[in-house]
């Protein structure tokens, strides 16, 4: 059964801002991953993506790294009392379990989510508060990259229980130089964060990123990513879609995997009151995500005034979890 839920929509998302920044996203050809779940039929579409490609739905290996890492964090919470903060849970599965872990061995009284997609905060609320019926998730709708810590907090009369955060499956999806600060500038210090990242092995070689391509060039994240198209008012068949791997320049930089819409006749869009023109061989990046290896992403964190506690990498060194404090 669903209940009621109550949701703070943040001033990041507002009509104007949101406009703005997909008109900013369109013209320099950099589509933020934020405009991928922003209605039902892309959620849907992703959500089928996820359950096909996700290590930690596919791999029982990797869903154990996870659960060990789960047990160990929250060890430190045990016999306290303590508050939950879960930043854009997507799917919800890990953070599901991350707090039925926590109620475990500390009583949780308060309940935080952020997300930019609507269905997807609904979704997560409703299941965290199966775990937790005498404690109501407060749920909030805003842009992670833009969302000020303030605006989760300023409702609350007491803000000194311990803090677990998560942050799974999003950190990679923006460049480093714009999320890294966000973070040292979003948490505080003493608060626990457990952080899961896509990884990539030995520095992200040649063969090892040439075999992740078929995570992202295959038939379910073409629908995907063509919904953006379908709900712009374009036709999908006016380009063509292709992924483009790009290696890293030195040791402490991520490399990534761009899946790009490549128009290949000039199209002219109505966009507010005006028309925007996009011609024969403009490239759009659809997506794109950030593969690190271990210590250029310790690096990340160290740079940015974080303390790295422990770290747990899977056997392919596709999945990277951090658990992380600000120092």
């Amino acid at each position: 059964m669903h209940h009621p839920r109550e949701v703070v929509v943040d001033p990041s998302i507002s009509p104007a801002f949101y406009w703005s920044s997909m008109e900013q996203a369109l013209v320099s050809g950099r589509i933020p991953g934020k405009f991928h779940y922003d209605s039902p039929a892309k959620t849907l579409a992703w959500m089928e993506l996820h359950k096909a490609f996700s290590p930690a739905i596919q791999d029982p290996g990797t869903r154990n790294l996870y659960s060990t890492a789960f047990a160990t964090v929250c060890a430190q919470f045990r016999g306290q009392e303590s508050d939950f903060l879960s930043l854009c849970p997507g799917s919800a599965s890990k953070e599901v379990t991350l707090l039925d872990a926590l109620n475990k061995v500390s009583t949780v009284c308060g309940i935080k989510v952020l997300e930019f997609s609507l269905p997807l905060l609904l979704d997560s609320m409703e299941e965290f508060a199966k775990l937790n019926a005498f404690v109501r998730p407060r749920g909030f709708l805003g842009d992670f990259l833009e969302t000020k810590r303030t605006s989760l907090d300023a409702a609350d009369s007491s803000t000194e229980r311990p803090v677990l955060a998560s942050l799974f499956g999003i950190v990679h999806n923006f460049p480093h130089a714009e999320v890294f600060p966000h973070l040292a500038r979003f948490f505080r210090s003493s608060e626990q964060v457990l952080v899961g990242i896509n990884g990539v092995a030995s520095r992200g070689t040649a063969d090892h990123l040439d075999s992740i391509r078929v995570q992202y060039d295959n038939p379910p994240t073409t629908r995907w990513v063509s919904r953006f198209l379908i709900e712009l008012g374009l036709d999908p068949g006016v380009g063509k879609f292709q992924t483009v791997v790009r290696h890293s320049s030195n040791d402490m930089e991520p490399s990534s995997i761009s899946i790009q819409f490549v128009f290949a006749e000039t199209v002219r869009l109505g966009w507010l009151d005006q028309q925007l023109v996009f011609p024969s061989g403009t490239a759009w990046d659809l997506f794109t995500t950030y593969r690190y290896h271990l210590p250029s992403l310790e690096h990340q964190f160290k740079s940015h005034g974080f303390r790295v506690k422990r770290d747990w990498v899977s056997a392919s060194g596709e999945e990277i979890i951090v658990w992380i404090e600000k120092s």
